[in-house]
């Protein structure tokens, strides 16, 4: 945002307003309060409601597998300032600024609303009740809506007193995003008032979208590749023997996962990780050592039939956990007042409990790829800090320029693809023929693959990862998929 001075009347949301806040007394938005300019039209709205359907679709995928999710906002501009630079080649309108925001704002809504379908819904359904579609879609709309009217009072309180005080990184790069591929139409309304005559800048629509759409395609045949034709191993681990026998290490092929821990970076991916370790390395361990514990990660517990099973739908399980001990008065409270003992214990060590809570009750497979998409994120954060143009940066605003750097937009595909792929392979196997053509896949990766199956599969079924790795570093770094600068003047 522009920090020319204007009057304080003139600030555009109530006439005559003289704010407190010294940062909206110098506030000018992007595009003038009384500048005309399409905004609310049909295209735009179709255009979200599909993006947000599929990134709707992923988010549930992703949340119903680790217990998290990631936000739309960046991935949905992209690809709508993409799209429409397109079909204006085509001979068609090309969007403005406020259109582009309303598909990025549609489409992330879709993703928000699955977020929460995916941590409550399963919930029920662990807890025995049915789940109809009309039962579900009504929840949805209804979140939907409490989510809309509750914004309508905080929005003030949050957004518009609060301005220059809450830094809102990713909302901050969301907006970097489209003014940097903002149309010439939009560019022309800004310029209405300013006494800039030029402009210069990096017209980052057209790389920003091939970056996106190369890591969906990737992601999405990477996954859909080893998913069908069992290409690789899935989850290259170690379990370890005596003197250290029931510990095991494992990282789950996942370019979703590699995204994510891209994302939402080094400190919490690592923090994550700290959670699996202390499960997989510490804990389980100790218990096989001091008391016949757990024959192994994934072995019948002692004394029963019951098995140690992946957690699917983590957040949903945990909470059915707690309904159904608090319902039946069950609930190991001695347990749970342990966790409370670890977390104020973590919280006074400056380390957030709950990323630390999801990380011991994921698998380790889970967070291990996460964390190495932190690092990766680490050692290009720490490479763009030492660019010129960003050595007098604030932290809040280096944030928001590395929340937008071309790594973040490749993760993002690559989370898009991934899931997608995941969520068409579930469906696939939903039909019995097709369930037998894939067991003949994974019998023929089984006997002939040695990157599926034999003694080296875990060495060689990391390859492909790491390989998917070094390209999200070269990207992150701009060495691959360059952004080219280009200057433009308004006349």
């Amino acid at each position: 945002m522009s920090s020319e001075s204007i009057p304080a009347n003139e600030y555009p949301d109530r006439v005559g307003f003289k704010p407190d806040n010294p940062y909206l007394a110098t506030f000018r938005p992007y595009i003038p309060a009384g500048v005309r300019l399409r905004e609310l039209t049909i295209i735009p709205l179709i255009m979200g409601t599909i993006l947000g359907i599929v990134f709707g679709a992923s988010s549930l995928y992703l949340v119903l597998k680790v217990g998290l999710t990631v936000s739309a906002s960046i991935p949905v501009a992209v690809i709508s300032i993409t799209l429409f630079r397109v079909l204006s080649k085509l001979g068609l309108r090309d969007a403005t600024i406020l259109e582009n925001n309303i598909v990025q704002t549609a489409g992330s809504a879709g993703e928000s609303i699955a977020f929460g379908i995916g941590v409550t819904m399963p919930a029920i359904l662990i807890l025995g009740f049915d789940l109809e579609l009309s039962r579900v879609m009504l929840v949805a709309v209804l979140g939907g809506l409490l989510g809309i009217l509750m914004m309508i009072p905080l929005r003030r309180a949050l957004i518009v007193a609060q301005h220059g005080y809450l830094k809102y990184p990713e909302g901050t790069a969301c907006a970097e995003v489209l003014k940097a591929g903002a149309s010439e139409e939009s560019r022309h309304a800004a310029m209405e008032g300013s006494r800039e005559s030029a402009t210069a800048f990096v017209d980052e629509a057209a790389t920003g979208g091939k970056t996106i759409i190369s890591g969906f395609g990737i992601g999405f045949l990477y996954y859909g590749i080893e998913q069908i034709f069992k290409t690789w191993k899935e989850y290259p681990g170690k379990i370890f023997g005596k003197p250290f026998e029931g510990g095991s290490v494992s990282i789950e092929n996942n370019p979703a996962l590699l995204g994510v821990g891209y994302i939402i970076g080094p400190r919490i991916a690592s923090i994550m990780v700290a959670g699996g370790v202390l499960a997989y390395v510490v804990l389980i361990p100790a218990i096989k050592y001091f008391g016949g514990g757990i024959n192994g990660i994934y072995d019948k517990i002692p004394g029963t039939n019951n098995t140690v099973a992946k957690f699917t739908a983590p957040k949903a399980t945990l909470m059915s956990y707690i309904i159904k001990g608090i319902l039946s008065r069950e609930l190991p409270w001695g347990l749970v007042l342990l966790g409370v003992m670890i977390t104020i214990v973590l919280e006074l060590s400056g380390v957030p409990s709950l990323a630390f809570a999801v990380g011991v009750y994921l698998p380790i497979s889970t967070s291990a790829p996460i964390f190495v998409g932190g690092a990766v994120r680490w050692l290009v954060d720490k490479y763009l800090r030492k660019k010129p143009e960003n050595l007098n940066l604030t932290e809040e605003q280096m944030a928001a320029e590395t929340d937008k750097s071309p790594g973040v937009l490749l993760a993002s595909g690559y989370i898009a693809g991934a899931t997608l792929a995941g969520v068409i392979f579930a469906f696939l196997n939903l039909r019995e023929g097709i369930v037998t053509q894939l067991k003949v896949f994974e019998e023929w990766a089984t006997h002939h693959n040695p990157f599926f199956e034999g003694p080296n599969s875990d060495a060689l079924g990391m390859i492909p990862f790491l390989i998917l790795t070094i390209l999200l570093y070269l990207v992150g770094r701009e060495l691959v998929l360059k952004p080219t600068a280009v200057a433009r003047r308004e006349e």
